[in-house]
């Protein structure tokens, strides 16, 4: 199966204590939704909720993670940067097909109709 989904919103954060930031975290899909020339260093992780966490044990400088990681934490980070919600597509996998060689489709999906403006 697949769907689209709206991210939870990401923005990029740094340690309060960090004044001249190093190291940037993030999960290696999200890099080019910023600049990253201003680290010399970047690590990358399996996904924005890891970043996250190493940010909080203190494993990098600056992250791209959750804004609700600087939200529950506001005394930890600087919000260096809002890059907000991203529409993350899916796809899941089963053991058993869906379909036995047929297209299989949701005809009156909203994304069809986004791309029906390109038909005129």
């Amino acid at each position: 199966d697949t769907f689209i989904s709206p991210s939870h919103e990401l923005a990029v954060l740094t340690r309060s204590e960090i004044s001249n930031p190093k190291s940037l975290a993030l999960q290696p899909s999200t890099e080019s939704y910023i600049d990253t020339s201003q680290w010399t260093e970047i690590i990358y992780e399996p996904s924005t909720v890891e970043v996250g966490k190493g940010l909080l044990e203190q494993k990098y400088d600056s992250g791209l993670t959750l804004l609700s990681t600087a939200d529950q934490n506001p005394s930890k980070f600087t919000v260096n940067e809002v890059i907000g919600s991203i529409d993350d597509p899916w796809i899941v996998y089963g053991k058993n097909r869906a379909t036995q060689g047929t297209l299989l489709a949701w005809p009156d999906s909203p994304l069809r109709h986004e791309f029906q403006q390109f038909d005129d």
